[in-house]
């Protein structure tokens, strides 16, 4: 049997939604739960989490979300260890429970559904399990995401259809999975190869063995421009506000990372460096503060990619950490960045006198790059001073860097 799915996705996070606060001998209790699970010792883990939701339930009632979610990990242990029957019992619980006392229409319900028919399908209950997975798919389509978390609702919802001998709908199913996984992380990507090995199983299966033959060279011709460092970039995309920009937060991710692994001269670089640009003037997730020196960075052709090194290392920075503002960190990692992708692209722009400093001050050691840029830092810049600069307010940026 294929992998029962892609992931096990956000319900194994829920955040509580109407909770009330553990008595501190109970939280103790979740807290050894949780990092027994997290070494996977998940027999030990199972004990304590019974032990645990027995006082929880004593204290806040099962209603309560947080039950709920820890009954999701109850589940979790029944899986990893084998006991499928239980697992199915307490998938079966949250999510009757979850509609009850919470939601029948929110995300968190969809993930519920889908975790249940994660389960029955292990359990090879195919039937039920294909109706919690389209129940599932039924809630979700009403946030009109086609994100991650849809892509992967679809593909259960195709491999269900295909247990249950319903091809037609699988591919159905898997096509529509398949132009989301597109879309996000590209064709060339290892998420939509694999996946898309599945829907040449289907064709054949459905007796289109020309479609399938197709499908599976391209697959091989995908997987060979692969591995030669052929990658897909999103298309371009009018950032007409920052909610725009945010919705495309994942798109200008895979724009950086293909700037910074290709050389200047890829024929694909301009278009992934005029996306970064214009995402980061849009986006309020990475505030960039480009000081006196950084700016000499566009005075002419030849270090004008660095500039641009600059502003895509400050975005990495801000959407792999969550911080927007800018400080000290947020520069320090920017420019070593730019420094690595100098080092790279050198031989094609020649020396630049600003960057130059830096890596002299590296072959003399680490402090010694540490300490230039922490010298050089242009100041620290947040949200609330942003808002201020919109409004025509003067702001001042703080220059001292943060004492260690």
């Amino acid at each position: 049997m294929r992998k029962a799915f892609l992931t096990i996705i956000t319900l194994m996070t829920l955040v509580p939604v109407v909770a009330q606060a553990q008595s501190a001998k109970t939280a103790k209790l979740d807290s050894i739960a949780n990092k027994l699970f997290d070494e996977g010792n998940y027999e030990k883990s199972m004990e304590i989490r019974q032990k645990h939701l027995a006082a929880l339930k004593e204290e806040v009632g099962e209603s309560d979300s947080t039950y709920i979610v820890k009954l999701i990990q109850l589940g979790k242990c029944y899986y990893r260890t084998k006991q499928l029957d239980q697992a199915l019992i307490t998938a079966q619980q949250v999510v009757d429970l979850y509609g009850k006392h919470i939601s029948t229409t929110d995300k968190n319900y969809a993930f519920a559904l889908d975790n249940l028919a994660l389960y029955q399908s292990t359990a090879e209950k195919y039937t039920e399990g294909l109706a919690n997975a389209q129940k599932a798919l039924g809630v979700y389509q009403n946030f009109h995401e086609n994100d991650h978390d849809m892509a992967v609702i679809q593909l259960h919802v195709a491999e269900l259809a295909n247990f249950c001998g319903d091809t037609n709908k699988a591919i159905q199913h898997e096509l529509l999975a398949l132009n989301i996984l597109k879309n996000l992380y590209g064709e060339h990507s290892d998420k939509y190869t694999d996946e898309a090995e599945y829907l040449c199983k289907y064709y054949e299966k459905n007796g289109d063995k020309a479609k399938a033959k197709e499908l599976s060279e391209r697959i091989e011709t995908l997987k060979k421009e692969t591995e030669a460092g052929e990658r897909d970039l999103p298309q371009a995309v009018e950032f007409t506000s920052a909610a725009v920009a945010r919705d495309h937060n994942r798109d200008a991710a895979r724009c950086i990372e293909y700037f910074f692994k290709h050389y200047i001269t890829d024929p694909k670089i301009n278009d992934a460096a005029t996306y970064i640009m214009n995402w980061s003037e849009a986006t309020e997730d990475s505030h960039v503060v480009i000081g006196e020196n950084e700016s000499k960075l566009m005075g002419n052709e030849k270090s004008m990619a660095y500039f641009i090194a600059y502003i895509a290392g400050c975005s990495k920075y801000a959407l792999a950490t969550g911080e927007a503002d800018f400080s000290l960190n947020t520069f320090k990692d920017a420019m070593v960045d730019v420094l690595n992708y100098y080092q790279a692209n050198k031989q094609y722009t020649g020396e630049v006198k600003y960057l130059e400093q830096y890596i002299k001050a590296y072959k003399k050691g680490l402090e010694k790059l540490e300490a230039l840029l922490e010298k050089n830092f242009p100041g620290k810049l947040n949200g609330e001073m942003i808002e201020k600069i919109k409004k025509g307010e003067s702001v001042k940026i703080e220059k001292e860097a943060p004492k260690a």
